[in-house]
C-alpha cells in the first residue's frame, strides 16, 4: 500500500507556477531563438518583379504550385527585402520607394498582416534573433529592430559614420550580425549582447560587386556575385576561406530569401531564376528559369 493519503494531496496554483517559472527560465518565444543556418522547406515564395504575386515553387520538382495575387499596399520590387521565420511564415521590408517602410508578415495560408512601418530604406537583409528583426544598413544607413511580439520598432546602436552601406547583406553567426555591402572592401559586426560594431579585419572584399551570405552547417558563405564564394570556419567569422567561383551576374538583388532543402540552399536571383549551391561540393549552379 502506498504511503501517502489521497486526501492529502493538494496544491497552491500560483505556488506551482511560480516553481516552475524559477526551475525553467526560459520566456516564452514562438519562433525560437536564432535562424543559425537556413530554414529547411520543400518549398519556396518569392514575388515576381513589380508585382503582388506571391509565387511558390516545390524543391523536388522545381516547378510553380501556386501563384496568388495578394493584397499589399504596394507593387513588391527587387529592393523589398525578406526573410523565412521558423513558423515558415515571411517578413518583408521595403519597396521600390526608398521613403516607403512598408512592413508585413505573409503567413503559411499566404494571408497578409500589414506592420508597423519601419523608417524608409531598401536593400537589407532582415536578420532574426530572440523574437526581433534586425536590419541595419540600406539606402538610408537605418538601424533597428522589430519586435515581433509588440509590432513596434526599436533604434539600435547607429552604424559607423563614414561608412557607405547600399545594398548591405548580413548574416547572422551566434549573436553577432555580420554587415558588408556592394560599395564596401571589408566587413563589419555587429554584436546584439553588446549593442556595438567592430570590424572583420580577417576578411577582405571588393569594392562595386554586389553581395549576399548564406549560412549553412555553423558556417557562413559570402558571395561575390561574378567573382567568388566565400567560407567562415566553423562558427568563426574570423578565419575564411574561398571555396570557389561564382557565376551569377553581378546585379542587385535576390528575390526570395533563402532556404535549405537536401543538403543544398536554394533562392531566386534578379529575373526569376532559381539557383542552388551544394552546401557538400560547395559548387553553385542555376536551375532553371521560374
Amino acid at each position: 500500500m502506498l504511503g501517502w493519503d489521497v486526501k492529502k494531496c493538494y496544491f497552491n496554483a500560483q505556488e506551482l507556477s511560480t516553481s516552475i517559472s524559477k526551475i525553467c527560465e526560459i520566456p516564452f518565444n514562438p519562433f525560437g531563438k536564432a535562424i543559425e543556418d537556413m530554414i529547411e522547406s520543400n518549398e519556396l515564395s518569392f514575388f515576381r518583379h513589380s508585382s503582388q504575386n506571391f509565387t511558390t515553387i516545390n524543391l523536388d520538382s522545381f516547378e510553380v504550385t501556386s501563384t496568388i495575387a495578394l493584397q499589399t499596399q504596394e507593387p513588391i520590387h527587387g529592393y523589398t527585402s525578406s526573410c523565412m521565420l521558423p513558423d515558415k511564415s515571411y517578413f518583408y521590408f521595403g519597396n521600390v520607394n526608398y521613403n516607403s517602410g512598408l512592413t508585413f508578415i505573409i503567413d503559411r495560408n499566404k494571408n497578409v498582416r500589414q506592420l508597423q512601418k519601419s523608417k524608409p530604406s531598401g536593400y537589407i537583409d532582415p536578420i532574426f534573433y530572440n523574437n526581433f528583426m534586425y536590419l541595419i544598413g540600406g539606402q538610408n544607413n537605418i538601424a533597428e529592430r522589430y519586435n515581433i511580439a509588440q509590432n513596434s520598432w526599436e533604434s539600435i546602436a547607429p552604424v559607423p559614420q563614414g561608412f557607405n552601406y547600399t545594398y548591405s547583406c548580413n548574416a547572422l553567426l551566434k549573436d553577432s550580425i555580420l554587415i558588408t555591402g556592394y560599395h564596401f572592401n571589408k566587413t563589419m559586426c555587429y554584436s546584439i549582447s553588446q549593442n556595438n560594431y567592430k570590424d572583420v579585419p580577417s576578411l577582405v572584399l571588393n569594392v562595386n560587386y554586389y553581395k549576399f551570405m548564406m549560412r549553412g552547417n555553423n558556417r557562413i558563405y559570402l558571395v561575390e556575385k561574378g567573382l567568388r564564394i566565400i567560407e567562415s570556419a566553423e562558427n568563426d567569422y574570423s578565419s575564411w576561406t574561398q571555396v570557389g567561383g561564382c557565376s551569377i551576374s553581378n546585379s542587385p538583388w535576390l528575390q526570395s530569401s533563402i532556404v535549405r532543402y537536401k543538403g543544398s540552399l536554394y533562392f531566386i536571383h534578379y529575373n526569376n531564376q532559381l539557383w542552388k549551391f551544394d552546401l557538400a561540393s560547395k559548387q553553385i549552379s542555376q536551375v532553371k528559369s521560374v
